[in-house]
C-alpha cells in the first residue's frame, strides 16, 4: 500500500495513520497505526491539522470496490436496457431523416405526432420517469451535437412534465419542443458544431444564432402550438437576463422555454465530449445549486433536482479521494451532498469540505 498525504477533508474512515500526529507544542494528538473513524477525523479537523500520512487498507479498498461494477453493469445486462438501446439507436436515425424533411423549405405540412411518437416509444421502455436517467446514462458513449441531444432533451422534458403533473395533452408540447429545440443547428457549419476545443468568440456568436434559425424552420407549420416555438427560440434565455438571443428576464420567458432550458443544460453537462468526460449528476446538481436558482425557474428546477438526486440512492459512487461508496440518503438542504456509506462508516458530505462525488460507478 502506498502512503498518501491527505488533507483532513480528504480522509475517510478505515484509513490508517502511519505517523504520530502532533500538535504545535509536540503533544501527541493521535498515535500512528490509528484506524480512523468519523470521530477521529472530526478531532483532526477541530485542531486544524494539515496533511496526514495515511494508508488505505486492502480490506477497505475491496469492500468499497465490490460495489463499483454492480449498478451500471446490472442496468446494461437487463432485457429492458437492451430493448431501449436498440430502439434508441433506431430513433436517432429516424430523427435524422425527419429533420431533413422538416428543414426543407418546401415542406409546409407535417404531422408532428411522428416526432412525439418516437419519444413515447422510448419512454414506454422505462418503468418510471426517473429510471429513464439510468438508461440514458448507459448510452453516454453514443452522442452527437444535434440528434442525440434533441432526443435526450425530449426524454428529460417528458420526465420533468411528469413530475410537474402535466396532463397528457399539455405534456406533448414540451416533449415536441424538446425534440426540435436544436433543429436550427442544421444551419450551423459542421466544423463549428464538432470542434473539439474551445470556440472562438466569433464561432460562439454563430452558435448563438441557432434558436433563430430553428424558429425560421418551424414557424412555417401552421398546426404547431405556439408554446413549441417558444421552446425552440427561447430555451437559452435565463431568468436573470444572462441568456440569449434576447436577454429576456423571468417575467418574459414562457413556461415551456424554462422547462427546456433545464433539460438542455442537464443533458449538455452530463454528456461525454471530445474535450472532457461526462460530469456526474451530483456535480451537475451542485452547479445548479451554485447559481441555478437565479437563472432557472425554481418551481421547475427544485423538483427536477430532487428527483435526480433521489434517483441515485443505492448507487455506487466514486469520491474525489479515490474511494467508492454508496449513496444512502439525500440531504434536501444540499442535494449535491448526500450521505454516503463507505465500508461500515456513513459520511455526510455536507460536513466534509472538499470531499465530493466525482462520478457514478
Amino acid at each position: 500500500m502506498n502512503i498518501l498525504y491527505l488533507t483532513v477533508d480528504q480522509l475517510l474512515p478505515g484509513m490508517i495513520v502511519v505517523d504520530d500526529v502532533l500538535l504545535p507544542d509536540k503533544t501527541e494528538l493521535m498515535s500512528k497505526q490509528t484506524v480512523l473513524s468519523v470521530k477521529h477525523i472530526l478531532k483532526l479537523k477541530m485542531y486544524n491539522i494539515g496533511k496526514v500520512p495515511c494508508l488505505v487498507p486492502e480490506n477497505v479498498a475491496k469492500a468499497v470496490d465490490k460495489a463499483s461494477v454492480s449498478h451500471w453493469n446490472t442496468v446494461r445486462n437487463t432485457a429492458e436496457f437492451k430493448n431501449f438501446s436498440r430502439d434508441y439507436r433506431t430513433t436517432v436515425l429516424d430523427l435524422r431523416a425527419e429533420f431533413q424533411t422538416i428543414s426543407d423549405p418546401a415542406c409546409t405540412k407535417y404531422d408532428m405526432n411522428r416526432l412525439t411518437d418516437m419519444v413515447y416509444r422510448l419512454t414506454d421502455s422505462s418503468y418510471s420517469a426517473t429510471h429513464i436517467f439510468d438508461l440514458l446514462h448507459c448510452m453516454r458513449d453514443f452522442d452527437d451535437s444535434i440528434y442525440v441531444h434533441c432526443l435526450n432533451v425530449a426524454l428529460i422534458a417528458h420526465s420533468i412534465g411528469i413530475w410537474l403533473n402535466l396532463d397528457a395533452e399539455t405534456l406533448n408540447q414540451p416533449v415536441l419542443s424538446g425534440v426540435v429545440h436544436d433543429i436550427g443547428k442544421l444551419n450551423i457549419p459542421t466544423n463549428i458544431l464538432t470542434k473539439p476545443g474551445k470556440l472562438t468568440d466569433e464561432e460562439f456568436e454563430i452558435i448563438k444564432r441557432h434558436p433563430d434559425f430553428g424558429l425560421e424552420i418551424m414557424k412555417k407549420f401552421s398546426n404547431l402550438d405556439p408554446r413549441v416555438l417558444d421552446g425552440v427560440s427561447l430555451h437559452h434565455e435565463r431568468n436573470d437576463g444572462s441568456g440569449y438571443p434576447n436577454h429576456l428576464t423571468a417575467g418574459s420567458i414562457p413556461a415551456f422555454a424554462k422547462i427546456l432550458a433545464i433539460a438542455d443544460v442537464y443533458d449538455a453537462m452530463t454528456a461525454k465530449r471530445q474535450y472532457r468526460d461526462s460530469i456526474s449528476p451530483f456535480e451537475v446538481v451542485a452547479n445548479f445549486e451554485k447559481d441555478g436558482y437565479t437563472k432557472f425557474e425554481t418551481q421547475y428546477l427544485l423538483p427536477f433536482l430532487e428527483h435526480i438526486a433521489n434517483a441515485y440512492i443505492g448507487v455506487p459512487v466514486l469520491l474525489s479521494n479515490g474511494l467508492v461508496g454508496e449513496v444512502v440518503m439525500i440531504n434536501r438542504q444540499k442535494l449535491s451532498c448526500p450521505m454516503v456509506q463507505v465500508g461500515t462508516e456513513f459520511i455526510d458530505l455536507t460536513k466534509w469540505g472538499d470531499l465530493k462525488i466525482k462520478a457514478l460507478c
